[in-house]
């Protein structure tokens, strides 16, 4: 069966024996409860099987200067986004597969798309940063969107789309404006979301944690953390053990080293490449190229949200059916084979 369809008629049959099963407890508030809070988390895993087009947007999200741009170029191959040494990203920047070099940016209040087209990545690399910078008051603060088309990144077939995104978190009317950019377009365009951070001693920050828990948690299979050379092998794992129970069982954890990746790219040394950690994050991305890979993950969190269900499941059953027995009949005989839906199963068998 063809994945994304069965995927989706997965998400869908739980949504529907939700709903009526939450209509059957009208009056028992807990139960009520649980099912709006499963229905909140199936509609993430929803609108990544919707938007499991050609054009598969992977947005890398996270704090101001962690390093997002430095990672987008060592993935890409080409010194293309910009990076906190000369500019910060302030607008949504898509990468994606072209013929030539050159960006079409839309503009806020208007209609029409702007088309500019470049000899070189240079010439491209430098417009890109004044675009996206923040100005004082001026035009480099109206680009809604731009898009950024370049040849040769084998990254970039089979129509994925890397999208570098204005950093979380900052101070001041400009930080609550990107991370209201930020979030309106995570939640209506994205597909799948890398979260990038850098922090070594201090860990991950109060707001850090609240905007995953928001915006990432059922959207975001990968946490890429940066300045891989001073993670040593006593802080991966101090920093696992510390924050296993913040984060998703599935959720995969990189240590990277951005600028020792993009050099290792730029001089072709394969070994460097490994050392820097840049080669298992694209190993991940390249996944997604083929559509059944873009499913992977959201079957994986449809695993450990059944297993997470079947606990609060079984401390309100008291003996009682809390499903619609006729949908729940139906689910177990149609998925009973299915080794990812093993929890939700076995739960509504028992």
């Amino acid at each position: 069966m063809n994945k994304k369809r069965s995927t989706i008629e997965i998400v869908e049959h739980l949504l529907h024996l939700f709903q009526e099963s939450a209509k059957r407890h009208w009056d028992n508030r807990d139960v009520c409860e649980l099912f709006t809070s499963l229905k909140d988390d199936l509609i993430p895993l929803r609108e990544r099987c919707l938007r499991s087009t050609s054009a598969y947007k992977v947005a890398f999200v996270g704090l101001s200067n962690v390093g997002k741009s430095k990672l987008i170029n060592a993935l890409l191959g080409v010194d293309v986004a910009p990076s906190v040494n000369d500019t910060c990203t302030a607008s949504i920047v898509e990468f994606s597969h072209g013929d030539g070099f050159h960006i079409v940016a839309e503009r806020s209040g208007t209609l029409l798309p702007e088309e500019r087209k470049y000899k070189c990545v240079e010439q491209l690399r430098k417009e890109l940063s004044e675009m996206c910078a923040h100005g004082d008051g001026d035009e480099h603060e109206h680009w809604k969107r731009i898009c950024v088309h370049i040849p040769s990144a084998d990254i970039l077939s089979s129509g994925l789309v890397l999208v570098d995104t204005p950093g979380f978190g900052a101070a001041g009317s400009l930080g609550e404006q990107d991370e209201k950019t930020v979030s309106d377009f995570l939640t209506k365009e994205v597909a799948q979301i890398f979260w990038v951070g850098c922090t070594v001693n201090g860990g991950v920050g109060r707001r850090e944690l609240e905007f995953y828990h928001r915006f990432l948690r059922w959207r975001c299979d990968d946490l890429v953390l940066t300045n891989g050379d001073a993670w040593t092998k006593q802080t991966r794992k101090r920093f696992l053990e510390r924050y296993a129970s913040n984060f998703r069982k599935t959720l995969k954890v990189h240590f990277v080293n951005g600028k020792q990746g993009a050099d290792a790219r730029k001089e072709n040394d394969i070994n460097a490449l490994e050392e820097s950690g840049i080669a298992d994050v694209e190993k991940r991305i390249k996944k997604l190229k083929e559509e059944d890979g873009r499913f992977v993950g959201v079957l994986e969190s449809l695993n450990l949200l059944g297993v997470i269900t079947r606990k609060f499941v079984g401390d309100m059953r008291e003996g009682k059916d809390i499903f619609v027995p006729t949908l729940r009949a139906q689910f177990v005989e149609k998925y009973r084979t299915e080794s990812l839906l093993a929890p939700w199963v076995d739960m509504m068998s028992e």
